[in-house]
């Protein structure tokens, strides 16, 4: 599984999906705060049991969403194949933005669905006790990812700081 987190520092470039969906410029204009993309999400083929996979992947996604609350996310996307599609808009709510693209690998169209946490949490609370994330669970994560959260602030925090001092000495 992949998390890709967006400042509003950093336009869209912390979105490796950016380039592949053309909508996302104009999202971004009119949301404020961080992105986060979820994406590449995969289990192992050999694993042949259904309810056993879904489990997987529901973990998989859960830890995404603690994750991105940790991070104080505002927008949520997810890119992914077709068939996980309708999982999306039924259990978050998400809907579908632009048209399917071949982001890499690129050998089927990958639909990007994006959403937020109020839309989501309202769905998933109604859907699916699975989905519950109590505020311990998000503290825990921020706690664990607190040290990748500080590596990508750095680098804005100190263009910022720059760009500050530049319009100060000016």
């Amino acid at each position: 599984m992949r998390i890709s987190f967006s400042r509003p520092s950093q336009g869209l470039s912390g979105l490796p999906c950016a380039a592949y969906y053309p909508e996302l410029k104009e999202i971004r204009r009119h949301t404020g705060g961080v992105l986060v993309e979820i994406s590449r999400m995969a289990i192992d083929p050999d694993i042949t049991n259904t309810s056993y996979r879904t489990t997987l992947y529901a973990a998989l996604v859960r830890a995404a969403f603690m994750a991105a609350q940790a991070a104080k996310v505002s927008m949520i996307f997810i890119a992914t194949r077709p068939d996980w599609v309708r999982f999306y808009e039924y259990m978050l709510g998400f809907k579908r933005i632009g048209s399917p693209a071949l982001y890499p690998p690129g050998d089927e169209p990958i639909t990007l669905l994006g959403g937020t946490f109020a839309v989501a949490q309202k769905r998933q609370l109604a859907q699916n006790a699975f989905f519950r994330i109590t505020p311990h669970e998000v503290a825990s994560m921020h706690a664990a990812i607190a040290p990748a959260l500080a590596a990508d602030l750095a680098p804005a925090a100190e263009s910022e700081e720059r760009e500050r001092m530049a319009r100060a000495a000016s």
